[in-house]
């Protein structure tokens, strides 16, 4: 390995920077540069993650299986699982439980439902009361926690940048 600092080095070294200065005398642009270089480097660090799964596969593959603490990385085959359709598992469940919800509660995942498709279906009060929602507190101040929120007209919805 070299000592020529990569892209993503500097890039890193870069936002350290930007994040650093008082965001009192942050321009407009120098906000806008700022998300962007987060983007770039969350691009880049997926390239450098593809290729680093790439490089071990092909290691692996010729020495075996590798070992680190207590994981062992093996090449293996990836597999989706997708249901066909949902009417009809559905129907499948209920026809071999005879009826019973909790047995199909328990084949949903944690949280299936598209909650904003259910609001508009059963309305406010209803929706109110089968679902919570709640107001993520900060566990070092106890308020309510900010996120860095995003709004794109072009989709009529926000979206939520913090955790990509």
């Amino acid at each position: 390995m070299d000592d020529v600092p990569s892209s993503l080095s500097i890039m890193v070294h870069q936002a350290e920077r930007m994040v650093l200065a008082d965001p009192e005398k942050m321009t407009a642009e120098e906000a806008a540069r700022l998300v962007d270089l987060i983007d770039a480097m969350k691009r880049r660090l997926r390239e450098v993650n593809d290729q680093c799964n790439r490089t071990l596969m092909e290691y692996i593959k010729k020495n075996g299986d590798l070992e680190v603490g207590e994981s062992r990385y093996y090449v293996g085959s990836e597999k989706r699982v997708k249901c066909r359709g949902n009417e009809a598992t559905t129907k499948a469940i209920v026809e071999a439980t005879d009826g019973d919800i909790s047995s199909l509660a328990a084949a949903l995942c944690s949280d299936p439902w598209k909650h904003g498709h259910v609001r508009t279906v059963l309305g406010n009060d209803k929706f109110d009361e089968l679902f919570l929602t709640e107001v993520v507190e900060d566990v070092k101040t106890g308020k309510p926690r900010k996120v860095l929120k995003k709004a794109n007209d072009k989709y009529g919805r926000k979206e939520m940048t913090d955790g990509d």
